[in-house]
């Protein structure tokens, strides 16, 4: 067990400094200026996000993936070069992509696999301009493998393919696209996801369709099978609102508000009680008050629709000011509001209804963007700068 760090758990306190890895319970120095975020995305080791005015920063490990020309790991945040009027994010293994105003996709960092999708292998260091295309809405990655929503309704994928998460109806080593390539035919695709290895999309219609590695059940489809074409989900509900993909398993809200989730459950990261696996959508609690969920590594959380925030899962990484698995939703910060919540490996972080940026858990590579590689323990402010 690492030493706690601090004196108190008091929000208000200015704590002192710790040791790298050590943990700390509390909050740095109050903010001097602060500046509304409105996406951040995380990953393993690194974290972006945009600002109200499509500024972009990064912090964290660096192979390429905070974009700033460098591979230097930054412990505070750091401007990607060349980009701005971003609305969109999303973070992988070592690198990020993001979508600007105008509809165009840009992506940078680790590309060993073509998960950047700019025709090749080669790592970029600085935000790059995926091909030509432009009316892009979404774009989801983690690991070795992205995927994409243009606003003509149609799913787009690329990178690793070894267990068919591309969706394209092939599989294994060699069959990894270099560039963004069509899932199918359908253009009546409304959001989408990407877990480690496997992916999820809701239709118009509000219907769902998983694919890729089924090991634990993460596609939800009652079985352990793999799937290399998106795969509609059978078992109710019938009516999505939202899903996200975690390492090994998924969460999602139904229409009406309930939340469901499904897959590995070895760390109680499904939220129900106990930590036996589920291979299609388990409810979670009978609230039907949620507003959305996120899936980490063996942790998830949900937002309901009050703003109120609860996770549960494996230890840290909870936000709950100490290192006990909790089994079920437990609420985090009482009386707080928050407007949105995403999970990466081991770290957490979240937007608060005034904008500001709150992030907790694992901070080995600086990831939490407080100057410092000290794990934390609660929600602890990010001091995102206003760029120009």
């Amino acid at each position: 067990m690492r030493a706690l760090c601090a004196a108190s758990t008091a929000l208000s306190l200015i704590l002192t400094s710790c040791a790298g890895g050590d943990i700390v319970v509390g909050k740095r120095p109050i903010c001097e200026t602060r500046t509304a975020v409105a996406v951040v995305a995380v990953a393993d080791d690194h974290t972006c996000a945009a600002t109200t005015e499509g500024i972009v920063w990064c912090w964290g490990e660096n192979e390429g993936q905070l974009g700033d020309g460098t591979s230097h790991s930054s412990s505070v945040p750091v401007r990607p070069e060349g980009i701005d009027a971003v609305v969109a994010l999303a973070a992988g293994d070592d690198q990020t992509c993001a979508v600007r105003t105008d509809g165009s996709l840009w992506c940078w960092g680790e590309n060993g696999q073509g998960q950047l999708g700019v025709g090749d292998r080669t790592r970029r260091l600085v935000p790059t301009r995926v091909g030509t295309l432009t009316g892009w809405t979404a774009v989801a990655m983690r690991y070795d493998t992205t995927c994409a929503l243009r606003a003509d309704g149609t799913l787009w994928c690329w990178g690793l393919n070894t267990h068919g998460q591309l969706g394209l109806g092939d599989t294994g080593d060699g069959t990894e696209r270099l560039v963004p390539t069509q899932v199918g035919t359908a253009t009546n695709w409304a959001a989408l996801t990407v877990g480690a290895k496997h992916g999820c999309a809701i239709r118009a219609d509000a219907s769902m369709a998983c694919w890729g590695l089924d090991n634990y059940g993460q596609l939800g489809l009652e079985d352990t099978t793999d799937r290399n074409v998106p795969t509609s989900l059978e078992e109710p509900p019938a009516s999505w609102a939202q899903v996200a993909g975690g390492e090994t398993h998924t969460c999602g809200v139904a229409s009406e508000g309930s939340l469901w989730c499904w897959g590995r459950n070895s760390n109680a990261q499904l939220g129900l009680g106990d930590q036996d696996d589920r291979h299609e959508p388990a409810q979670v609690g009978q609230s039907t008050s949620w507003a959305m969920a996120a899936a980490g590594e063996t942790h998830s959380c949900a937002l309901d629709i009050a703003g109120s925030l609860f996770c549960w899962g494996n230890a840290s990484e909870l936000g709950l000011a100490d290192e006990t698995r909790r089994d079920v939703p437990t609420a985090i910060t009482p009386g707080v509001v928050w407007q949105s919540i995403v999970t990466g490996l081991t770290h957490t972080c979240a937007i608060r209804s005034d904008g500001s940026l709150w992030c907790w858990g694992r901070n080995n590579d600086g990831e939490l963007g407080l100057g410092d590689t000290a794990d934390r323990l609660i929600p602890t402010e990010t001091c995102v700068p206003a760029g120009t």
